[in-house]
């Protein structure tokens, strides 16, 4: 239900011989047999798809070359006559003398002129009325028009490519003159058949994925979950959640910044205590996830770690399918991530805030694309600093709102430029007193 049906017909393809295997039966009579009794007989024997053709384009090959070499004979027979014509018309009062004068009249042309029993038959069978000039123009037509006829039969037999040359023509005329639309396209840029994700197959709900400390994980299936409700075992609690779809990759990270990867359909129930991690992914004690998130395969992020170092990802660069995770985050020493966002369209550049209540606006180009690493240097934290409180994509036109979801402060445009913006390992300037303790709101 809901599912494209494109879609489906290229997971069919795709598990299936539909696009790859066409059946057929190629039944055809070819080649003669002779019996013994001196009859011939054919008898149908199973063609290949190659044989088929082969077969067909030979058949087509004898079938011109027969018909030209009969043809060219006919042509060759009337243009002798026609050459024996030709000579009598500027002779014709001395033919019909002779015929006047002898019985015999036949055999003493064909010896005063040269010429053939068929060319004197034919001049013989000339009537009065044809002895006029214009008839004589006739002639010579047809005999250029045959004559020209006649070099194209004999490049046809003679020449292997004016031959099929000629063979493809008229397949091509047959095709136009007789042809209806196939049925079965061979398309070589056609999209290529693939298996449905699991996220095509399933149901788009919401979902909230909750991590307890002891590593305990569960689904609670819904919207505006109470996350502060969630019970796990006596003496555990939450240690991060996230909020999304059935269709997300939720992706954990690691203490040392390994990534994990699930589909947020494939989390255990709400009810109960819910399934260890282990379960799902195979790590060591210090490499246990701490945090997690929804993220769009197709979308961007700013990862950032408490230490001030971040660097722009793509969602589908933090997912893999080994169960021990992908190498993501190179935290440095005494630094964890501190926030991984999704970066908009509309977002320009990044604001970073102090735990000392300091601001620093970058543009989001200054931080390289990578599939791993540590980043860059986002801000200069003074020396003793307790690292980065916040940090956020932002469209600095919109201005920066600073404080708590109750209570906050908007940044402008042209305070935003003369004060906070900055070029990346720069150091971040003071917020107003009022916002000293905030964080950056949405």
């Amino acid at each position: 239900k809901g599912l494209d049906a494109n879609d489906i017909m290229l997971h069919l393809f795709s598990v299936t011989n539909l696009q790859l295997t066409i059946e057929y039966a190629t039944y055809a009579l070819e080649d003669w047999v002779l019996a013994p009794n001196g009859d011939r007989y054919r008898l149908p024997r199973l063609f290949t798809l190659d044989q088929m053709i082969r077969s067909f384009l030979n058949n087509r090959e004898m079938i011109v070359t027969a018909r030209s070499t009969v043809r060219l004979a006919e042509i060759e027979k009337r243009l002798h006559i026609l050459d024996g014509l030709l000579l009598a018309y500027p002779n014709i009062r001395d033919i019909v003398e002779i015929i006047l004068d002898n019985d015999e009249p036949k055999p003493i042309i064909m010896e005063k002129y040269a010429l053939s029993d068929l060319q004197v038959v034919a001049i013989l069978a000339i009537r009065l009325s044809q002895l006029r000039k214009l008839e004589e123009m006739k002639l010579q037509g047809e005999h250029d028009l045959l004559s020209a006829e006649a070099v194209e039969l004999k490049q046809t037999i003679d020449d292997y490519a004016h031959r099929w040359k000629k063979i493809r023509k008229e397949l091509m005329d047959t095709r136009r003159a007789f042809g209806d639309d196939r049925r079965t396209e061979v398309q070589p840029d056609a999209v290529r058949a693939r298996i449905m994700s699991k996220e095509q197959l399933v149901a788009r709900e919401p979902i909230t994925a909750v991590l307890s400390k002891a590593g305990w994980l569960k689904g609670m299936r819904g919207s505006n979950i109470d996350v502060s409700a969630v019970k796990f075992r006596e003496g555990d609690k939450i240690l991060d959640h996230a909020a999304g779809h059935t269709t997300s990759r939720l992706v954990f990270i690691g203490r040392t910044g390994r990534a994990f990867n699930m589909l947020a359909a494939d989390l255990p129930g709400g009810r109960g205590n819910g399934e260890p991690i282990s379960k799902n992914f195979v790590f060591s004690i210090s490499e246990a996830p701490t945090r997690l998130f929804m993220i769009n395969p197709v979308a961007e992020y700013i990862v950032v770690t408490t230490l001030g170092h971040a660097f722009r990802a793509k969602g589908d660069g933090m997912l893999t399918a080994n169960k021990k995770g992908k190498a993501f985050i190179n935290f440095p020493a005494g630094s964890k991530l501190l926030c991984m966002r999704e970066i908009d369209k509309a977002h320009d550049a990044i604001a970073f805030i102090t735990k000392e209540g300091y601001l620093g606006v970058v543009n989001k180009d200054e931080f390289p694309l990578l599939g791993k690493g540590k980043g860059l240097t986002a801000v200069a934290l003074k020396k003793g600093s307790k690292g980065l409180r916040d940090a956020a994509p932002v469209n600095i036109s919109e201005g920066i709102r600073v404080g708590t979801e109750k209570r906050a402060i908007t940044i402008d445009l042209e305070e935003i430029r003369e004060v906070y913006l900055t070029q990346r390992g720069k150091a971040p300037k003071g917020l107003p007193m009022t916002a000293v303790n905030g964080m950056i709101v949405a």
